[in-house]
């Protein structure tokens, strides 16, 4: 297996107020998102994924009770390996786990949230 260059680029700009020109794999745990509006974002893989918004991860709230995920889903092998990134129309990306998860549809703003919130730690 070689290892394999995460990067997607972004021709067209759509309505959304603000979207990423690129996102690519810039560290072995780490994306860069570059923006259209010139800003930089630097996510780790344990941020994306600890974030997940899908169901399983941020926990569902159902009749107004909120289940939050077990703990075992925290520790499964690959959890925080990224080994795929799959645009959805040209609002979203989600992104594939070396365990098996990919359910989590991350918006732009969503990332872009993300990315302006401090994670810390400064490295």
């Amino acid at each position: 297996m070689t290892p394999f260059l995460l990067v997607i680029t972004f021709a067209t700009k759509s309505t959304a107020m603000n979207q990423p020109k690129k996102i690519e794999k810039t560290g072995e745990n780490e994306l860069t998102i570059t923006w259209q509006d010139g800003s930089l974002h630097h996510l780790p893989f344990k941020k994306l994924r600890d974030l997940c918004p899908c169901a399983t991860c941020s926990g569902e709230t159902v009749l107004l009770k909120t289940s939050k995920p077990s703990k075992v889903f925290l520790d499964t092998p690959g959890r925080y390996t990224l080994s795929g990134i799959d645009p959805v129309g040209n609002y979203a990306v989600t992104f594939r786990w070396g365990d098996g998860h990919q359910t989590g549809i991350y918006s732009w703003d969503f990332l872009y949230l993300m990315g302006k919130t401090p994670t810390g730690h400064h490295h």
